[in-house]
């Protein structure tokens, strides 16, 4: 068995978080073991084509099980190898078969890395007076571990965040070892007891709120607090608690295991969610100059 990319649906978009009018969908042709399918191209997706179940009968492909790591809890899904072509990585890859919401009538969904030699428009919602664009560097497919996700990179503290922007998802959020960066750079503190949410494929992970005394800047967004997951892919223990001093730790990684011969995993991510773009009117993947773009007031 072949496993999936080890971060692949890390920050997936949470069941039932879509949001209408908020993402304008991009539908392509593209072609799957030799037959026609509608592809939607979505900011939060990956590379690699996650397709209908339907369509392992309806193709007659030939699927294993393969494995998504949600940072040390193991969900099991389809896959299968087969070829693709219509965006810039044509040629026999692995493709996923799994349930997901929001497709707009597509059968697949595919992220902008595929499509990485293009300028990719998404509308959020009307312009307004007074906005102001930023732009991340956007360098697809450069870290094995990302999964081929679509990040755009912010330094922070001696560290690269690498931002992730989810129309769809109703909420941000950062993992534990973000969370870390931000809160010694910014004089964050954890407040309020935890929740779950709803990652993807009927995985919740825990989240706790992170407060900071400077907002965490992102061009013309000032963010001043967001969920963490505060036992995946680093801990969030040498946060401070809101009036209390911080407890000592090793930032062991929460729930993934280390050994003597083995570093914690710490991979800095940020999911950007409509609770922030919500204030912004346009989302632009342009692979030729190397950036995101984003408009917000």
């Amino acid at each position: 068995m072949k496993p999936l990319w080890p971060v692949l649906a890390l920050l997936a978009t949470p069941a039932g978080a879509q949001s209408p009018e908020s993402a304008r969908s991009l539908i392509v042709p593209m072609t799957l073991a030799e037959r026609p399918v509608r592809v939607r191209i979505d900011p939060a997706a990956t590379a690699q084509l996650t397709c209908n179940p339907n369509l392992v009968k309806k193709l007659g492909l030939a699927t294993e099980p393969g494995q998504i790591d949600f940072g040390g809890v193991v969900k099991t899904v389809l896959q299968a190898w087969a070829p693709v072509r219509g965006g810039t990585r044509d040629g026999w890859q692995w493709i996923v078969f799994a349930d997901r919401d929001g497709r707009d009538g597509a059968e697949c969904e595919i992220g902008p890395d595929a499509f990485a030699d293009r300028v990719l428009d998404f509308p959020l919602r009307p312009a307004e007076p007074g906005e102001r664009e930023v732009a991340l560097p956007w360098t697809p497919g450069k870290d094995p571990r990302l999964a081929d996700y679509s990040f755009g990179a912010l330094p922070l503290g001696g560290e690269m965040l690498r931002v992730r922007f989810d129309p769809r998802a109703a909420e941000s959020f950062a993992t534990a070892a973000a969370a870390r960066i931000i809160a010694a750079s910014n004089g964050g503190e954890m407040s309020g007891a935890r929740r779950d949410v709803m990652i993807a494929y009927g995985v919740t992970r825990p989240v706790r709120e992170l407060r900071l005394a400077t907002p965490l800047s992102i061009g013309p967004l000032a963010i001043d607090h967001l969920p963490v997951r505060v036992q995946d892919w680093g801990s969030t223990v040498r946060i401070p608690e809101a009036g209390k001093a911080a407890e000592p730790d090793d930032d062991g990684g929460g729930e993934v295991q280390v050994t003597a011969r083995t570093k914690p995993r710490r991979l800095y991510f940020l999911r950007i969610g409509r609770d922030w773009l919500d204030r912004c009117s346009r989302l632009t993947y342009d692979g030729p100059r190397g950036e995101i773009r984003l408009s917000c007031r």
